[in-house]
């Protein structure tokens, strides 16, 4: 069917991108989804406060898991699509940055305090106090940030949603998601 659709040219593709304002999408999401409306207010109280991180935790553990599409624009009254012709990217990848800061001369990404020896076309992000140091490696992603540390073959990267869904499962590890 998506084929056909395709091919007639009488379609537009959802390419998930989306713009919104703050307020717009609030709003849409509180007439779509009262309960989570009323979640995402809650947390928005606690903002700035002792008690944001808490709530924060409270939010996505008790939140509805369902995709921005189901939840809210197959609902909301509100919404156009627009066809365009754009370059797009996921910047939301560590791949990503790759593709948009700058290199070493072995390839590799660097943010953040390292010492790096023999290691190539590797990303290395860091933003606590201390260094990375890697030895011999190539390929990688490293992160380091407050008290997590993630470290994946960049071929792996795919699977970082089971991986996540694995340290949330687990009672000890859920507090780092």
């Amino acid at each position: 069917m998506a084929q056909e659709y395709y091919y007639s040219r009488n379609y537009l593709w959802n390419s998930g991108m989306f713009v919104w304002s703050a307020e717009a999408i609030l709003t849409a999401i509180k007439e779509c989804r009262t309960k989570l409306g009323k979640q995402l207010e809650t947390y928005a109280e606690a903002i700035g406060t002792p008690e944001e991180i808490r709530a924060r935790q409270k939010l996505y553990e008790e939140g509805e898991s369902i995709s921005i599409d189901y939840a809210v624009l197959e609902k909301a009254t509100n919404v156009i699509a627009i066809k365009a012709d754009i370059v797009w990217d996921d910047v939301g990848s560590w791949l990503a940055l790759q593709r948009y800061k700058e290199t070493d001369d072995d390839n590799n990404v660097v943010i953040g305090e390292t010492i790096l020896h023999d290691t190539y076309e590797t990303t290395i992000y860091n933003d606590c106090e201390g260094i990375i140091a890697t030895l011999g490696v190539s390929d990688l992603v490293v992160v380091r940030a407050g008290d997590i540390t993630f470290v994946a073959h960049k071929a792996k990267l795919g699977d970082l949603k089971k991986l996540l869904t694995s340290i949330g499962e687990n009672e000890d590890t859920s507090k780092y998601l």
